[in-house]
Parts: C-alpha cells; sequence; structure tokens
C-alpha cells in the first residue's frame, strides 16, 4: 500500500483541504485514516486506544492544517501531531 502523501493528486488534496474545502478536508481524513491506524495498532497494541488517538489526531489535523509548509510532507507531519 502506497503511504499517503507521494503523489500529485494527494499533495492536491491537502492544498484544498488547506484552503478550507470541506469536502477535500473529508477525503484526506478518509485516505488517510487505515494508514494511521495501521502505524498506530504497532505502537500501541490495543484497538481501542488506536481509535482514540486516530479520532485525537485528525481533530488536529483539522484544526492545524493550514500550518503545514509542505504538502508533499503530510504523512510525516500527522504522525508527529
Amino acid at each position: 500500500m502506497k503511504e499517503p502523501g507521494g503523489d500529485d493528486n494527494f499533495i492536491k488534496l491537502v492544498i484544498q483541504a488547506q484552503q478550507g474545502d470541506q469536502t477535500s478536508m473529508s477525503q484526506l481524513a478518509h485516505l488517510a485514516r487505515p494508514k494511521l491506524e495501521e502505524y498506530l495498532i504497532r505502537l500501541t497494541l490495543d484497538r481501542n486506544l488506536t481509535e482514540d488517538i486516530a479520532q485525537e489526531t485528525f481533530l488536529a489535523m483539522i484544526k492545524y492544517l493550514n500550518k503545514l509548509e509542505e504538502p508533499e510532507k503530510f504523512w510525516g507531519w500527522l504522525k508527529k501531531i
């Protein structure tokens, strides 16, 4: 599975979400969620905790996405927040 953040269409989606497009924000979360949960389950080994952390991460993503200066680095940024 290709990581989110690697192709031009995904980068355009990030930029559109940064500009306030709610549909793009929703699509971004939908596309990133499986990869984020895969990453978190390896860290936590706990499905419930993974879901809680993922939810908090997406709330932070919505709040701070406009601060991401390099959309092509979305995945690394998402893992840090």
